[in-house]
């Protein structure tokens, strides 16, 4: 167990953006780094037979990820996603990168009834949207029209599932940096998340007596 307490930086900012900007800003104005804590809600993968129930069971949800998975890869290729951040920060100060987190396929298979429930009902509100929706927009081609609203249904999805793991992520995020920070001797830390997730994972270290927010 470590025995100094752990003075944390926090980086809360886009995750598509300049990697300059993040590092100049002033959560970022540190002497030394030993350990860079990074969000990663998509680290692993599902297994063959979890990914085929997924798709089965929610199929939108799992195309809204896929594709979040995607863009992120492509920003990255563009030099404009948060990770060049961490591996410059990391070369920098010799700094061992962490990811905390918990992951979203393993949220999907242990409450898979849940969002399977909360997919299929936003999926029948579209179908029964769709007739106005074509009566609505009659000078929209049909087969433009109708992948629309299924697209609108995926970002639907995606927004009440994002909203719906916002806490238990932020909760798990403050105990895998306490946790890790216990069990190793770090002095100096800094944590790489979105913008939305600051205030919540910061709530949760405030009274943690082995993680001082900086």
């Amino acid at each position: 167990m470590a025995g100094t307490a752990t003075e944390l930086h926090i980086s809360g900012g886009n995750h598509i953006t300049l990697p300059s900007r993040r590092k100049d800003s002033a959560a970022n104005n540190f002497d030394r780094l030993d350990v860079i804590f990074v969000e990663a809600p998509l680290a692993k993968r599902p297994g063959k037979f979890e990914h085929l129930s997924n798709l089965v069971m929610v199929p939108l949800l799992v195309a809204a990820l896929y594709l979040m998975l995607l863009g992120q890869k492509l920003f990255r290729i563009a030099g404009l996603h948060d990770s060049h951040l961490v591996y410059d920060l990391a070369e920098e100060y010799d700094a061992e990168i962490v990811e905390v987190d918990m992951d979203l396929f393993d949220v999907i298979d242990e409450y898979r009834l849940l969002w399977m429930l909360v997919h299929h009902g936003i999926v029948m509100l579209a179908i029964f949207a769709l007739p106005k929706v074509v009566a609505t927009f009659q000078w929209v081609p049909i087969p433009v029209l109708v992948p629309s609203v299924f697209v609108a249904a995926a970002v639907l999805i995606f927004g009440a599932f994002a909203t719906g793991t916002m806490a238990a992520r932020d909760m798990r995020m403050a105990y895998d940096v306490k946790e890790y920070s216990e069990e190793n001797p770090v002095e100096d830390a800094l944590l790489v998340i979105g913008a939305l997730h600051r205030a919540g994972v910061k709530k949760r270290l405030q009274d943690s007596t082995q993680v001082q927010i900086a």
